[in-house]
C-alpha cells in the first residue's frame, strides 16, 4: 500500500507539479500586461497612429494589409504580436497620482495618445494606448482601454511597431511560385518575344518573332532572379491615379505570363522617377497601386529573343537513344540491344564498346 501511494504521488508530480511554475516563474506572469494575448490566435490587428492607421487581418496561414488590401510580412507582424504578449508591468501610476497638478495623461502623451492599438483573439480584444517615453530607461506609458491607471513598460517592442501601412507590406515584386502559367510574352518598342513551356519534356521553346528551341536554363534563372526584386517604394495606392506621369499609359515594358491565351499576371513597367534613373515605375495586375522598383527589372527581361535561344545544335535524350545511323564513305549503323549494349549492323560480330558509344552519344548531344 505504501509503495502505491508513493508511486501515486510520483506521477502526480511527474505530470501535474513538474509542469507548474516556479515561484519567479509566477511572479512574472502576475505582472504580464496581457497574459491570456496569444500571438498564434490573433486574427485581427489595427493600429491607428498620427500617420494614419494600419490594419492587418490574418486570412488562413497568412497576413493581409487593408484599406488598401496589400499582402503584409506575416513574420514581422508575428514576430511583434509575440513581443506585446511578453509585455511586463515596471511600474504603475494610480488613479489618485494622475489627478495631481504635476502629472496627467496629457503629460505622458496620453491625451491624445501617440497611438491606439486594437488587438482582436477571436471574441476577445485587447485595447491600450500608448504614450511618450519615461523619463528613466527605455520604458513608456501605456494605458489599456477602461482602466484609470497607467503602466509603465518597455518600449522595445514599440519601436518595431509600423508607423505607416507601408512598412508592414511585403516588398517582393513578384510571387511567381502562385501562379500557374506556360507562356511569358514580353513585349517593347523594338523588340517583342514570347516562349511557351513543354511540361512533357520541362523544356522552352520559342514561339514569337519564329519558333525554336529555347535555353530552358536562361529562362529559369531569369524568372528565379525576378522573384528576388524587392519593392524600393510604394508610389501610390489608388487604382485610378493618372498612368501618364509614371510613364504606364503606354509603358516602356509589358511582361505577361499567360496560362494559354489568358493572361495571369502582367507586369509594366515606365519611366525613372525624377533625380533616380536607376528606379523604374511599375504596375501589376494582380496588386493595386504603382510601386518603384530597381532597373535591373528591364536589364532582366527586355533582352533579344536571341539571347533566349538554345544554341545546342542536337536535342535528344540519349538515354533512349535506339540507333544511330552513319552515312559518309563507309555506312553503318549503331543499334541497342535488348541486353542494354550495342551492335553494329552489318557486321553484328564486331563487338562495341559500351562506355566509348555511351560517350560519342553525350558528345553529340
Amino acid at each position: 500500500m505504501l509503495m502505491a501511494a508513493a508511486a501515486g504521488l510520483l506521477g502526480y508530480i511527474l505530470l501535474f507539479e513538474r509542469h507548474q511554475p516556479d515561484t519567479v516563474q509566477r511572479q512574472e506572469l502576475a505582472r504580464r500586461l496581457f497574459p491570456e494575448l496569444n500571438a498564434t490566435l490573433v486574427t485581427r490587428v489595427s493600429i491607428l497612429t498620427t500617420n494614419g492607421s494600419v490594419q492587418a487581418e490574418r486570412q488562413g496561414n497568412r497576413w493581409q494589409l487593408l484599406e488598401p488590401r496589400y499582402p503584409a510580412r506575416g513574420q514581422y507582424i508575428d514576430e511583434w504580436l509575440d513581443s506585446v504578449s511578453q509585455l511586463v508591468r515596471r511600474a504603475r501610476i494610480n488613479a489618485e497620482e494622475l489627478s495631481g497638478p504635476t502629472v496627467n495623461l496629457a503629460l505622458l502623451g496620453l491625451d491624445p495618445p501617440r497611438a491606439s492599438v486594437t488587438i482582436e483573439q477571436g471574441t476577445r480584444k485587447f485595447q491600450f494606448r500608448i504614450g511618450t517615453r519615461a523619463p528613466l530607461g527605455e520604458r513608456l506609458y501605456l494605458q489599456t482601454v477602461g482602466a484609470t491607471d497607467v503602466d509603465i513598460t518597455d518600449c522595445q517592442p514599440f519601436q518595431r511597431m509600423p508607423r505607416r501601412p507601408g512598412d508592414w507590406r511585403d516588398p517582393a515584386l513578384l510571387k511567381l511560385s502562385e501562379v500557374r502559367f506556360d507562356r511569358l510574352h514580353l513585349r517593347t518598342a523594338a523588340r517583342e518575344y514570347e516562349v511557351q513551356h513543354d511540361p512533357v519534356r520541362r523544356s522552352w521553346r520559342l514561339v514569337r518573332p519564329r519558333p525554336a528551341r529555347a535555353d530552358a536554363g536562361r529562362i529559369e534563372q531569369m524568372l528565379a532572379e525576378l522573384q528576388t526584386v524587392q519593392v524600393t517604394q510604394f508610389a501610390e495606392d489608388f487604382p485610378t491615379a493618372d498612368l501618364e506621369p509614371y510613364g504606364l499609359q503606354a509603358p516602356e515594358v509589358t511582361l505577361a505570363f499567360r496560362q494559354g491565351t489568358n493572361a495571369v499576371l502582367t507586369l509594366e513597367l515606365g519611366r525613372s522617377p525624377t533625380n533616380a534613373a536607376e528606379q523604374l515605375y511599375a504596375r501589376r495586375s494582380s496588386l493595386p497601386g504603382i510601386v518603384i522598383v530597381p532597373r535591373q527589372v528591364r536589364d532582366l527581361v527586355a533582352v533579344p529573343y536571341t539571347e533566349l535561344l538554345d544554341y545546342q545544335l542536337l536535342d535528344f535524350p540519349v538515354e533512349t537513344a535506339q540507333s544511330v545511323e552513319v552515312c559518309a564513305d563507309e555506312k553503318f549503323t549503331l543499334r541497342r540491344q535488348p541486353t542494354g549494349g550495342w551492335g553494329m549492323e552489318p557486321a553484328p560480330e564486331m563487338p562495341v564498346d559500351s562506355a566509348l558509344m555511351q560517350e560519342f552519344l553525350k558528345q553529340l548531344r
